[in-house]
């Protein structure tokens, strides 16, 4: 009897989760198409084959359901991969360049679900948050990697390790790669820009901003 529930306990966990993905991936595709607030949670659901209760039995709202397409977002293109990466490098210029390429890609290949998200989170404190929370979560792995750089060179940044990661956080910005992509560089011109600052702030600590 044990086993048995045990295995129907599993059997919900699994259904439980295939819906969770069900619906994060439609507010994915729906939002990226037309923006959040041109989104209604009905949609979201019938698109998803699921019920609007189910949404809010998963999620509680439609900010919680923007919460999991954030942590959905960097997990799909593999954050933390390069964020680790970027920190196995023994070398300050590279360890840059890895970490800024890596944000640039994320960037690039979610660009009209970031858009989307962060067009909303202007609008709504509680999205706002969510935002401001995982662009934290990139200020301190920009911290780690400023700390480790000037480890490897033997010395801090002129500006500071605070300092250089705060500037460092507005270069690898989704709104600083966007900038870039609209004045006509390609991805991959906008990231060696990006690579470019970065490197002469972290040298002389100028802003290159």
């Amino acid at each position: 009897m044990a086993g048995s529930r045990s295995y129907e306990m599993t059997r919900r966990s699994q259904a439980a989760d295939e819906t969770r993905r069900r619906v994060v991936d439609a507010a994915r595709r729906l939002f990226a198409q037309r923006g959040f607030h041109g989104v209604s949670l009905e949609e979201v659901a019938r698109t998803a084959g699921v019920g609007r209760k189910t949404i809010y039995n998963q999620f509680g709202s439609k900010v919680g359901l923007f919460d999991a397409l954030v942590s959905a977002v960097s997990e799909s293109v593999g954050i933390s991969e390069f964020v680790a990466a970027a920190l196995a490098e023994r070398e300050a210029s590279a360890a840059l360049r890895r970490f800024i390429d890596g944000c640039c890609e994320v960037w690039a290949a979610e660009h009209d679900v970031i858009e989307a998200l962060i067009a909303h989170s202007h609008g709504d404190a509680e999205a706002r948050t969510v935002v401001d929370r995982a662009n934290r979560a990139r200020r301190e792995d920009l911290g780690r990697l400023v700390e480790l750089c000037g480890l490897i060179n033997g010395s801090p940044p002129p500006a500071g390790i605070e300092a250089t990661a705060d500037l460092l956080s507005v270069l690898t910005s989704f709104e600083s790669f966007d900038h870039l992509r609209r004045m006509g560089h390609t991805n991959a011109e906008a990231s060696q820009l990006l690579s470019l600052a970065a490197w002469r702030l972290f040298e002389t600590g100028e802003n290159p901003c």
